[in-house]
């Protein structure tokens, strides 16, 4: 190789090394994600080339930042991407940004207890017994196989409509002070074979303090 090619390898080599010197490798990870959840902890793990974790502090411009070492929770609060300073030896060292994401819609069921005293959660479109709405409990809403804890959500209010065999139609409308009171559960037992109960208008208050509106639950009475 000729001597002027050396030199420029070997300068570029030394101006890498130098780049990487004065800019250590920060690795920030939270579960493969580049994201994180509006209204929800989520884990982060933050690594520095060349210093100990426990060397290591991490501030943000948005939100709650907490843990050390290199395992930290950030929880915000609002739709705004968290810039992440990162610290060590008592200087700023570099910064990451993590988008914000809206958590999931959850799924909503009418819960009963089966005879162990066990939930029991019925989606929409299945048959129910007569009798088995004896035990109801009330409609929740979670989301099924998250990440994250699934009691994230509480239902607020919902309507609920009775289609008889013969056509009649019965509208109640409860909110979450209500709880499945026992007018209810009253008007549940009437229920004959045939009958078709829908619950609509389900309003449900996530850890975001967005109220979402979900898709109705009908359930047919066998």
């Amino acid at each position: 190789m000729r001597p002027i090619k050396l030199f420029l390898l070997a300068f570029l080599l030394l101006s890498i090394t130098n780049s990487q010197a004065q800019s250590p490798l920060i690795a920030v990870s939270n579960d493969d994600h580049n994201f994180i959840y509006v209204g929800i902890d989520n884990p982060l793990t933050i690594l520095v080339d060349g210093y100990s974790p426990d060397k290591i502090t991490v501030t943000t411009n948005t939100g709650t930042l907490s843990g050390s070492k290199g395992k930290y929770t950030i929880n915000i609060k609002t739709f705004t991407r968290a810039k992440l300073s990162i610290i060590a030896d008592g200087k700023e060292i570099g910064q990451r940004e993590l988008r914000p994401r809206r958590i999931p819609d959850p799924r909503s069921f009418l819960r009963l207890k089966n005879s162990n005293g066990e939930a029991m959660d019925i989606p929409s479109g299945k048959e129910v017994h007569k009798d088995q709405l004896q035990s109801v409990e009330g409609v929740v809403a979670y989301i099924q196989n998250f990440e994250f804890d699934e009691d994230l959500f509480k239902v607020v209010s919902y309507d609920i409509r009775f289609t008889k065999v013969a056509g009649t139609r019965k509208g109640l409308k409860f909110n979450s002070s209500d709880d499945i009171t026992k007018k209810l559960k009253e008007s549940l037992l009437t229920a004959r074979p045939g009958d078709k109960i829908t619950i609509s208008n389900i309003k449900a208050k996530g850890p975001d303090d967005q109220i979402r509106t979900l898709e109705d639950i009908t359930i047919l009475v066998r």
